[in-house]
């Protein structure tokens, strides 16, 4: 299989990659509390493992491709106000990402996906 962690690869390993034929996933959730029995990454861990499996589930249907997992942004909004949540403004979210896939696209990446495992806050 051809699923890459970008921040393991070397840049010419990355530019070896065919940019019509490899998709980018970029994994974004914020560190937040979700009770006494959890870890405050847990989604985070669930966008992550989200991407692994549309990865792998993408390189193993389509012969030739690759997919490349961009570091987890622990990045998000709309979260609970306690002890151990990482709050950032939306416009941060936002701003990131469309830095992410600028840099990506001027590499000459075409298809960039976005792995996300925070819905909110329930009002």
């Amino acid at each position: 299989m051809s699923v890459h962690r970008l921040e393991e690869m070397s840049t010419v390993a990355l530019d070896a990659l065919d940019r019509a034929r490899t998709v980018i996933v970029l994994t974004v959730s914020p560190l937040e509390e979700h009770g006494p029995h959890l870890p405050v990454g847990v989604d985070a861990f669930a966008a992550r493992h989200f991407a692994e499996t549309i990865a792998e589930r993408l390189v193993t249907a389509r012969a030739g491709w690759a997919a490349v997992l961009a570091p987890t942004l622990h990045l998000g909004s709309f979260t609970f106000d306690t002890v151990g949540t990482i709050s950032v403004r939306q416009r941060v979210v936002r701003d990131t990402l469309v830095d992410y896939g600028t840099a990506l696209a001027r590499a000459g990446f075409h298809w960039i996906l976005v792995a996300n495992g925070h819905a909110g806050p329930a009002t």
